[in-house]
């Protein structure tokens, strides 16, 4: 009378004591409640009618009472069925367990059975919803707002399939205690015909994550089953984190995808990476890591399992997988990682990388436009060398393809990002762009790179010499050859260290440094730089001496000696073109002027005597 009068929320299961019906798991809750007659009834676990009172109308009575003072007593729990046929008499059956949001978290023990109203057919009563089969219990930890996904297959009997109308699933969600009372927190019953339910959620591709944080993204993964991400994996691919699926008292971890629709592809590419172990705990054989898709069926299909006998792991391996199966295409395509072990928080697997997307690819490599990690720039006077940023697509290898012109030379496309043009002259101005492109069929082309225009380095200064030199002056001459000294940037600088002063860039060979103390030791350095600004190291220290600033004896006596004559000619040519001379020497003797010829006009007088 009650079932007919509280359909949708009177979920009673009937469980026979009698011998030729009687069932392990009806033996089981027989004894989980300490029941030892019969009838007897629980209600939500917690209210107790034992035995029988004689009459109908009183013994509804009483269970009506039992029934709406456990619908008085609010719950925050909700429970969802479905199912659909896997093949035949077999049926999936999907319980979705969820806490509201402004809830209290708990532990739950998750029952799914499957009962036939009517059943026993040959008992002497009206019997409703006779015990069939039970789902294993579920436990699980319920936090607001989370949901739990659990599925099982159930295979129908013969009484059952002979008598569809009449065949249910009832789900439960109870404290999780080892003997009754245990207070049944929500019921749910679902009648023949099933519906499918699908964990809400559907997102496109390209599907990437690289699990960049410790919370999952509710836009990719709708369906999360006591997996997670942490730091416990070794090397992970994108530091630094990954996802972590081990074992469970359900029978492992697991994650599913959202929805994708691939209903109008011509293929599915699935890459991601994995690792078994970690700095976790090691799974053994049979504690496998398989890796699924649902199919248009909506039943899982293996795609790929990694054996826990494989061994530790300490790098990831990358996998991919190109699915061309009809099946695979429809509206509700999903992806699931799942771990098959019940050792609960062992058995360690994780997974990085996942990417999802199809060969009909149209997005190029990234970053699009290309950009320089290092621009083109000198090698040496031959060579230009250049870096593209390292580019990443789904369809490897990305390939390169560095452009160039006015004195520059194209390269192939290549695999390397790097590139060096070489075979050139000293100071050739080039100009350079790159581009990527990926490996699909046909290949997406990104776009360019801004253009960056430099030169070949110009040649290094070989040493540096010094001419006239005065009280206040030294002439300093550049050694070397300079290609096109006179294009663009290029141009030399000499230095004086001691007092900072320089020449300026200039192409001429010489320069003289003025303001210079008399008698004063000064260092001198030179580099170049070619016609795009790129300079040479400094080389080459000189050192010279300025002369003294008075004369000591006569003008013209240049080797000291108290006359002038003969013997001070090779003295002046030493002092004058070969600075500072020898250390008897007197060079300002010698100096006559801010020129070599003032000097040599000067002493040719004094040595003739005019």
């Amino acid at each position: 009378m009650m079932l007919a009068d509280y359909p949708d929320s009177f979920a009673v299961v009937e469980i026979q004591c009698d011998a030729a019906y009687a069932t392990p798991w009806g033996d089981a809750r027989e004894t989980f409640y300490g029941v030892f007659d019969t009838p007897w009834a629980w209600f939500d676990g917690v209210g107790e009618c034992p035995g029988h009172l004689g009459d109908v109308a009183l013994q509804y009575d009483w269970y009506l009472t039992e029934y709406q003072a456990r619908q008085a007593v609010p719950t925050d729990v909700i429970i969802e069925l479905g199912g659909h046929e896997v093949t035949g008499q077999t049926y999936r059956v999907q319980a979705r367990v969820c806490l509201e949001s402004g809830g209290e978290a708990k532990d739950v023990r998750v029952h799914i059975v499957q009962v036939l109203d009517h059943w026993p057919f040959d008992l002497n009563y009206n019997p409703r919803n006779g015990f069939k089969q039970a789902a294993p219990p579920v436990d699980v930890y319920l936090t607001p707002g989370e949901c739990e996904f659990i599925e099982f297959d159930f295979e129908f009997d013969a009484d059952s399939w002979g008598d569809q109308p009449n065949i249910k699933i009832i789900a439960w969600a109870q404290t999780p205690n080892e003997s009754g009372p245990a207070e049944v927190y929500q019921a749910a019953i679902m009648a023949w015909p099933f519906e499918l339910i699908l964990e809400p959620g559907a997102t496109t591709m390209p599907f990437l994550d690289e699990f960049a944080t410790t919370i999952f993204d509710p836009s990719l993964w709708t369906g999360v089953d006591g997996a997670e991400v942490n730091d416990v994996a070794i090397g992970e691919p994108t530091t630094p984190y990954s996802l972590n699926l081990s074992g469970s008292a359900k029978g492992g971890d697991a994650i599913r995808t959202a929805r994708i629709d691939t209903a109008a592809l011509p293929d599915i590419l699935l890459e991601y990476a994995y690792e078994q172990t970690g700095d976790g705990m090691s799974p053994d054989a049979g504690e496998d890591l398989v890796v699924e898709y649902l199919n248009s069926s909506l039943n899982w299909i293996e795609i790929e399992r990694h054996p826990g006998s494989d061994g530790d792991m300490v790098v990831f391996l990358l996998e991919s997988f190109v699915l061309t199966m009809p099946d695979a295409f429809h509206p509700d395509f999903r992806v699931q990682f799942r771990v098959e072990s019940s050792d609960a928080d062992a058995d360690d697997w994780f997974v990085d990388d996942v990417f999802i997307d199809s060969t009909a690819d149209d997005d190029p490599p990234q970053p699009d436009p290309m950009e320089w990690e290092s621009a083109p720039a000198p090698l040496d006077t031959s060579a230009v060398t250049m870096t593209a940023a390292a580019a990443t697509d789904h369809f490897p290898p990305v390939m390169y393809y560095f452009d160039a012109w006015d004195g520059g030379v194209s390269s192939d496309w290549q695999t390397a990002n790097l590139y060096i043009d070489g075979g050139k002259a000293p100071n050739t101005l080039c100009t350079y762009r790159v581009q990527a492109r990926d490996s699909a069929v046909p290949p997406n082309v990104g776009g360019w790179s801004a253009p960056v225009t430099t030169a070949t380095a110009i040649e290094t200064p070989v040493d540096l010499t010094s001419g006239l030199t005065t009280e206040s002056t030294i002439a300093v001459t550049v050694v070397g050859t300079f290609t096109d000294l006179d294009v663009g940037d290029s141009g030399l600088l000499i230095e004086c260290v001691e007092t900072g002063a320089t020449s300026g860039w200039m192409t001429d060979m010489e320069w003289t440094c003025g303001g210079l103390a008399a008698g004063t030791e000064y260092t001198f350095t030179v580099r170049a730089r070619n016609q795009t600004g790129n300079e040479t190291e400094s080389v080459q220290v000189y050192f010279s001496t300025t002369f003294e600033g008075t004369c000591p004896t006569q003008m013209g006596d240049v080797n000291g000696d108290g006359w002038v004559d003969g013997g001070d000619i090779e003295a002046f040519i030493r002092v004058v073109f070969d600075p500072p001379g020898d250390p008897s020497d007197q060079p300002p003797c010698g100096s006559y002027g801010a020129t070599v010829e003032d000097n040599v006009i000067g002493f040719i007088d004094d040595l003739l005597g005019d």
